[in-house]
């Protein structure tokens, strides 16, 4: 997936044009995917990167973080679109002894394969600093479109500033618009978005921060802010229900951004992540995402949860 949020990093698919499907990573990967996707983004807009979010906490606090965070976890992921099913994606994540590995794959199903085929995976490892702060290492995303192949490949230096860029095919800038000179300078990839989130939810922080974010493709500025807790219903689509923190998803894009939009990227708005903890003393993982259209509504549930001991999982029909 293309990560563009933190969303949901594995999770968030978008439409690219008129009915092409990007993915996030995110974690979306939020989100950030997981991942609002980039296509889902506000209009170009300027002004200085914000700075990372770190997580200060005490010795005590930090051992508990280190706990919740100590087992991988491996999290599936549905997409709807107006309560067609779109997509499906999985998503691994490690994090513990200071670093961080996180992986996602997903593809599209039904009507949106058979129109718009794609499939993709990501991953980004990295490490966490001394106040708590993801430094990205090596970010790669490999995808496939009616196939067409598209990978990225981004390598970061011992202070995470971007030392290596590969991105094939490269960007036609009668489609997108141009980079801002130096958009790779103090950026983190939308994955380690997500690994930065999760840490600061879990260690009681709240979703707040803001986030310079450059995927090989586009540079945005990414700001998360909280909604309030939300009671998610017992419903048949998601493994979790109960309290939630509702993070509220803004994009503003500085470069890469589409030329032609579409009609669900000019009318997305209300872009949500939900977080919680599913498993009794596990890490913040994003439970759903919510993206309003005036032509439908974008839905992603959490169908699985596992760490190796633990596992509640939902049986969702191919």
């Amino acid at each position: 997936m293309q990560a563009a949020a933190w969303l949901v990093v594995p999770v968030a698919s978008c439409f690219w044009k008129n009915t092409r499907f990007t993915a996030l990573s995110a974690a979306v990967v939020s989100a950030a995917t997981l991942g609002a996707p980039a296509a889902f983004a506000e209009s170009t807009a300027t002004g200085t990167a914000p700075q990372v979010a770190t997580v200060e906490t005490s010795d005590s606090k930090t051992s508990d973080i280190a706990a919740a965070l100590a087992k991988p976890v491996e999290l599936s992921y549905e997409v709807y679109f107006s309560g067609m099913n779109i997509m499906r994606a999985d998503a691994r994540m490690i994090m513990r002894d200071g670093s961080y590995r996180l992986e996602a794959d997903g593809n599209t199903k039904g009507l949106a394969d058979f129109f718009a085929s794609w499939q993709g995976a990501t991953f980004t490892e990295g490490r966490f600093d001394a106040e708590g702060r993801a430094v990205p290492e090596h970010h790669r995303q490999e995808s496939s479109w009616k196939g067409e192949a598209r990978e990225i490949d981004i390598k970061y230096d011992a202070d995470g500033q971007v030392n290596g860029v590969s991105v094939a095919p490269p960007p036609d800038l009668d489609e997108v618009t141009e980079m801002p000179e130096g958009a790779e300078i103090d950026t983190i990839d939308a994955v380690t978005v997500f690994a930065q989130q999760s840490r600061r939810i879990t260690a009681g922080l709240g979703c707040d921060a803001k986030y310079a974010v450059y995927d090989g493709r586009r540079r945005f500025d990414l700001t998360i802010t909280s909604g309030g807790m939300e009671i998610i219903e017992p419903n048949a689509y998601s493994v979790y229900n109960g309290a939630a923190e509702a993070c509220r998803v803004k994009i503003e894009l500085l470069g890469g951004e589409q030329k032609d939009k579409s009609k669900y990227a000019k009318t997305a708005r209300n872009r949500t992540v939900y977080v919680a903890r599913p498993l009794a003393d596990g890490p913040a993982v994003p439970v759903r995402m919510r993206i309003d259209t005036d032509y439908g509504v974008l839905m992603a549930h959490l169908t699985r949860i596992s760490d190796g001991d633990r596992q509640i999982a939902l049986n969702v029909d191919d």
